[in-house]
């Protein structure tokens, strides 16, 4: 159907059939009846016009016979709307009938309006300048002049037609005034309060939560991730000032793989780029395995990467697919899940083999599944007594693995029934619970230095506080609510499972908070607490944890004071999260490298 057949009225006053039909067809011969009357649509053109109507009906008549001007815009007298054609009138597709000759004044106006096509789409008006505003509506929709029923005898007086007019315009700006308002609320509440971009924190890791993220969350900066170069969100180390990232490029070729390694010192406003790096691998570096790094003082390794921290130089290892587990005293712990290990060590600037071991088979997460610690590293103890702890998989038994000679350890008896076994990593050793049974304390020689049977499933200490020893590990499993090397311990408590409660190790002082709202549904009358990340302040005004059990995954920040809690669905969104300071913390994801801090620094 062409816009000709839209526009074009015989001059008899008959009504034109579309372009392609007989001439002799009516809307009774075309194979379905007449849709029945509708209410009145409003004349949307005359809402462009912005002009008072005429007082008679001839003078209707004229100005439906005018029409639309060239750029569509009804009336001669008005400048044309930019882009915006004349619409068709849906009125005239619902009667299929045509008008009647006995009014001049209505069938003219019939006659240029009318047009069997749905209504036009909703178009923007152009921006105004504040004076301009007072007589402009934000946004208008094509519509049509409201028109009497045929059986009523009814015609629409100019003056009804302007008070209807009238009418719709206050209704649409009070509809876009409600809806900016109510935008811009829900953004607030959203947890990420407007602020000027950048970091103007204290650089410091104290090993607690900064007070200032009782204010909410906010992003400082964001460095954007180039799509058509890297695949995966980059695997992320910090130390001190300095965040060190590994990218797994995209590859070019068949067998090709590469890494693209960058540092960054981020105790600046904005982050600041110390060096770049890229290297071939044989690894897949996309593969996440914890720990992802181990470091001494000088060097950093990542896979079969061997990176200055100073100058970003990178050689490759020989020691293939195996991960870095830990480095003491010059020895290099490399391992494959499926059981074999190797020591390393560096001579004239080659890597030689120290020893082999076989081990059992390994757990493809490595150290990522422990329930009250965060180790970055395998490594337990120091010295000649220092170990790698091998994490078992399914059916298998805890191992410690000397540094110095290979030699094996078993933690458990590797011939009992029990197929899992829960870790948890302390500086100078490691506590073993095979499940429901009693828990034993190993050193890092696996000499056994403890046992109990309590468990602590609603209780979490705090995760800032850097590694505990085994003694202060023991305590905590053996004593109410006590984290002596960190900041404090969270609980929850209360007959529905909905309070935190956070008890401080300084003067055991407690704040609480309520669970938040979208997360209720998801507890259970067991109270289980097994979180990722716990984190508080030293004053006990902030808390923050990380995807709460059974729920979906999402980032907490508490105020304990006012008990508010914020949440950020950027933060939410990314892939993995790595604390630098206080008042920074870490989040990537395939598109960028975001730094969020709290929203009042």
């Amino acid at each position: 159907m062409s816009n000709d057949d839209l526009r074009w009225s015989p001059p008899d006053g008959t009504q034109p059939l579309p372009s392609g039909e007989s001439g002799d067809e009516t809307a009774g011969h075309m194979g379905f009846a007449p849709l029945p009357d509708l209410a009145p649509l409003p004349d949307i053109e005359e809402l462009l016009r912005f002009a008072p109507p005429t007082s008679d009906d001839e003078a209707v008549a004229g100005q439906a016979d005018t029409g639309t001007s060239e750029a569509g815009v009804p009336g001669s007298d008005v400048a044309p709307h930019p882009s915006v054609d004349p619409l068709p009138d849906i009125g005239e597709l619902l009667r299929f009938a045509p008008p009647t000759s006995d009014d001049e004044a209505v069938a003219g106006q019939a006659e240029t309006e009318a047009a069997p096509t749905a209504p036009g789409p909703t178009i923007q008006a152009p921006a105004s300048s504040p004076a301009e505003d007072a007589g402009e509506h934000e946004s208008i929709t094509h519509g049509h002049a409201p028109e009497p029923h045929e059986d009523s005898g009814e015609s629409v007086t100019p003056v009804k037609k302007h008070l209807r007019l009238i009418l719709i315009a206050c209704a649409c700006v009070v509809a876009i005034v409600i809806g900016t308002s109510f935008f811009r609320s829900f953004s607030q509440q959203a947890g990420e309060p407007v602020r000027e971009p950048g970091y103007r924190g204290t650089a410091l890791n104290t090993h607690s939560l900064s007070p200032e993220w009782a204010s909410g969350i906010a992003v400082a900066w964001t460095i954007p991730i180039d799509p058509k170069r890297f695949i995966f969100a980059p695997h992320v180390h910090a130390e001190g000032s300095t965040l060190y990232l590994a990218f797994f490029d995209r590859a070019t070729t068949s067998r090709g793989r590469s890494v693209t390694v960058m540092a960054y010192d981020v105790s600046g406003t904005e982050p600041r780029l110390l060096w770049k790096t890229n290297a071939e691998t044989s690894t897949h570096t996309y593969k996440t395995f914890t720990p992802q790094f181990v470091w001494d003082d000088d060097l950093l390794f990542f896979r079969d990467l061997v990176i200055d921290k100073a100058t970003g130089t990178i050689t490759q290892a020989p020691w293939g697919e195996a991960y870095p587990m830990g480095v003491s005293e010059g020895i290099v712990v490399t391992c494959l899940t499926d059981g074999h290990c190797t020591g390393w060590s560096q001579d004239s600037g080659g890597w030689t083999e120290v020893w082999k071991a076989t081990t059992v088979k390994q757990s493809f997460y490595g150290l990522g599944h422990m329930d009250y610690t965060t180790p970055d590293s395998a490594l337990i103890g120091s010295g000649e007594q220092a170990s790698i702890l091998i994490v078992p998989g399914y059916d298998e038994v805890p191992q410690l693995l000397n540094v110095h000679t290979g030699e094996l350890t078993n933690l458990g008896d590797p011939y009992d029934d029990t197929s899992s076994y829960d870790l948890d990593q302390a500086s100078d050793g490691v506590i073993v619970a095979p499940w429901l049974k009693t828990k034993y304390a190993y050193d890092s020689v696996g000499g056994i230095r403890g046992t109990f049977s309590q468990n602590r499933y609603g209780t979490q200490p705090t995760r800032d506080g850097g590694a505990p020893t085994l003694a202060q590990l023991s305590d905590f499993f053996t004593k109410d609510k006590t984290a002596s090397w960190t900041t404090g311990v969270v609980e929850i408590t209360g007959n529905d499972c909905a309070t935190l409660e956070l008890t401080l190790t300084s003067d055991a002082s407690t704040r609480t908070v309520s669970v938040p709202d979208n997360i209720r549904p998801y507890q259970t009358d067991s109270c289980i607490f097994l979180v990722k990340d716990v984190r508080a302040s030293a004053d006990g005004s902030a808390m923050y944890i990380r995807d709460f059990p059974l729920a979906p995954k999402g980032s907490y920040f508490f105020n304990t004071a006012t008990n508010k809690n914020f949440n950020s669905a950027e933060l939410d969104a990314a892939e993995s999260h790595t604390w630098v300071f206080d008042d920074m913390l870490i989040g990537t994801s395939k598109t960028g490298v975001t730094a969020f801090v709290p929203a009042s620094s």
